[in-house]
């Protein structure tokens, strides 16, 4: 994952809060929670990749602190509960 983000820096990070063609979305459930995983589609040297789940969360993150806003798109971030474990 490390690598992947070295790579990805170099990408104009404008596309990760504005609306954009190169950005789709699948709609997930879990335990009950409805959340959004991002997916990005961005081509560099002639070669294609797929930046999506935490990796998209991660740079729409980073994008929003560089500009100081949120991005133009709904983020639905995931709330997971996870069950308490009283043996703890």
């Amino acid at each position: 994952m490390y690598v992947l983000l070295c790579i990805h820096v170099e990408v104009n990070v404008i596309m990760y809060v504005n609306q954009d063609e190169n950005r789709s979305e699948k709609k997930m459930q879990w335990m009950g929670e409805n959340y959004l995983i991002h997916l990005f589609d961005y081509e560099m040297e002639h070669k294609k990749f797929l930046i999506w789940g935490l990796t998209a969360g991660i740079l729409i993150r980073a994008a929003s602190l560089v500009f100081q806003r949120p991005p133009a798109f709904m983020e639905q971030n995931p709330k997971f509960k996870l069950p308490r474990d009283s043996t703890v």
